[in-house]
């Protein structure tokens, strides 16, 4: 699985001081545990190529990985242990 540390493409609409955490559809975006979310809105693979589906970029500031001594790849060990991957490859 490709995690956040392959991503070469970087993310047309990140903004300063966020991370690009993956592509999720709505549902699992309002599960998702980190307080500063935001959905972008439009998807791309890690080569950046423009995707249509209903997934769509979610960034985070990395002030809260920092804060709370996480980085997305740690959540994707814990998505992959439950057998999910939120990525769109």
């Amino acid at each position: 699985m490709k995690t956040v540390s392959d991503l070469t493409f970087k993310h047309p609409e990140i903004q300063s001081g966020e991370i690009f955490y993956c592509n999720m559809d709505e549902g699992n975006f309002r599960k998702l545990n980190w307080q500063t979310k935001r959905w972008g809105n439009r998807a791309y693979t890690y080569e950046g190529n423009s995707i249509s589906s209903s997934s769509r970029p979610v960034f985070i500031k990395k002030s809260e990985c920092d804060k709370r001594k996480v980085t997305p790849h740690d959540d994707y060990n814990i998505f992959d242990s439950l057998g999910y991957n939120p990525t769109i490859k």
